[in-house]
């Protein structure tokens, strides 16, 4: 999986996503969505990161994918 800034993207940058997607990585970009109105920054911060959270554990709620995040490195070992 990769999450690439937002922008911009160089011809260079298209060309090793394209690449890498060819392989099989995922493009997950952090895009805000403001279609569930964020009041906040933190809002859409948390957006992005349940969305991507998502992409790893797809057989997850949000919460649950949210919670595995901040459970820290030590989670990550066992997998």
């Amino acid at each position: 999986m990769l999450v690439p800034r937002e922008m911009p993207l160089s011809t260079i940058h298209l060309e090793n996503m394209l690449a890498l997607s060819r392989m099989g990585v995922a493009m997950v970009p952090p895009m805000p969505a403001f279609y569930n109105h964020p009041e906040t920054v933190d809002d859409i911060v948390h957006h992005v990161v349940a969305r991507v959270a998502g992409s790893i554990w797809p057989r997850t709620s949000s919460r649950q994918a949210l919670a595995r995040i901040a459970a820290g490195p030590e989670f990550f070992s066992g997998e």
